[in-house]
């Protein structure tokens, strides 16, 4: 599956198949009002995804330009906030 994916570079259209399960709220429930539906993400898409997130963790801070700030691990919007406000006020 990984494979497939990464020379197509798209996903399964069975990936994105949820399955939707009816979860009775009392016993004896008869009305669909009784039941609590549940959907269930396919577990390969969850597995596909948090893989690819770790990846891209690993690079990120290599790829990404050392003035973004944001959404990068160990640095902070608030530190490019800063450094404007001392390049305005000097």
């Amino acid at each position: 599956m990984f494979k497939e994916f990464h020379e197509h570079s798209s996903f399964l259209k069975s990936l994105n198949n949820i399955f939707l399960v009816l979860i009775p709220k009392k016993s004896r429930a008869r009305d669909l009002g009784d039941f609590r539906p549940i959907s269930l993400l396919g577990g390969l898409y969850k597995l596909l995804a948090k893989v690819l997130a770790n990846r891209l963790k690993k690079v990120v801070g290599k790829v990404v330009s050392t003035s973004q700030n944001a959404f990068v691990r160990g640095r902070q919007i608030l530190d490019a906030s800063l450094i404007a406000n001392e390049v305005i006020d000097s």
